[in-house]
């Protein structure tokens, strides 16, 4: 349960602020110790505060708190947007809890730190709030400016909020840092197109292309551009490939689109997708 929402204290430290007098005289060889995560500790000092009236000292499990943010890390990291955007409203809010509290037992500095950062924001990506999503992810590179998958999440936010230009930049600085990150390519390529730069958008999805051949998506990206450029060649080419790679997400999508509709008459786009 979140330490900020509650404004009292549990009964169990009631009772024991109330008897810790007859416990200090009846019981003084005796010793509690209780071993609480940091968040717990913040939830006492706000909330029963006269508990820490008692002689109490503190002592810190380093390394068992690493390895534990360690394990959280990696399986919340093994999770994509797909899998955040099917969690239920209520699901993503305890995550989300759950990292801000995880956050308070990690100094400032540490890689971990940067690591949950990013997943909290992505957890806001896929919430749709997407200036939230962006705080965390620039957080995240504050602490570790050479995160590529952060300057990648980042450039997505910006994208989202309609601030192309910035989110290229974003995918720029993801691909320096690794040049053969083919998402943040293929992402810099959709940035493009919604700034109508339709031959840029071209070199980023070929990058991309070159990286992960079989990355559907930019070839499905490529014939939008052919077609809004009016290369119907390539735009078919491009489409047929789509549509080779997914044909369960393509067909129906190039079916669909606007974008093609200066394709729709050409038999060869017609067959492909079974007009």
């Amino acid at each position: 349960m979140p330490y900020y929402y509650l404004n009292t204290a549990p009964p169990i430290l009631i009772y024991l602020n109330r008897q810790r007098e007859r416990f200090r005289d009846q019981f003084g060889h005796l010793y509690f110790v209780f071993v609480l995560p940091f968040y717990a500790i913040k939830y006492c000092i706000r909330c029963a505060p006269d508990f820490f009236d008692w002689s109490t000292g503190f002592f810190t499990l380093e390394d068992e708190c690493t390895q534990r943010i360690e394990t959280v890390t990696e399986i919340l990291q093994n999770a994509d947007h797909e899998h955040y955007r099917n969690l239920c409203p209520a699901d993503r809010n305890q995550k989300i809890l759950e990292i801000q509290s995880w956050l308070d037992e990690i100094p400032n500095g540490s890689e971990h730190k940067a690591k949950l950062l990013r997943e909290l924001g992505r957890l806001f990506r896929a919430s749709d709030k997407n200036e939230a999503a962006l705080n965390r992810f620039n957080q995240a590179i504050e602490l570790k400016g050479d995160y590529h998958e952060a300057w990648n999440n980042r450039g997505s936010a910006l994208s989202a909020l309609g601030r192309k230009e910035e989110a290229i930049a974003s995918y720029d600085k993801a691909i320096e840092f690794k040049p053969d990150k083919h998402e943040a390519w293929g992402a810099r390529g959709w940035a493009m197109m919604g700034l109508e730069k339709f031959e840029q958008a071209l070199e980023s999805f070929d990058k991309a292309i070159a990286i992960q051949l079989d990355f559907s998506v930019c070839w499905y990206l490529k014939a939008q551009c052919y077609a809004q450029l009016g290369e119907i060649e390539h735009a078919i080419s491009a489409v047929q490939k789509a549509i080779w790679l997914d044909p369960d997400q393509w067909k129906s999508a190039a079916r669909e689109n606007s974008a093609f509709d200066n394709l729709r008459d050409d038999p060869r786009f017609q067959s492909l997708v079974n007009l």
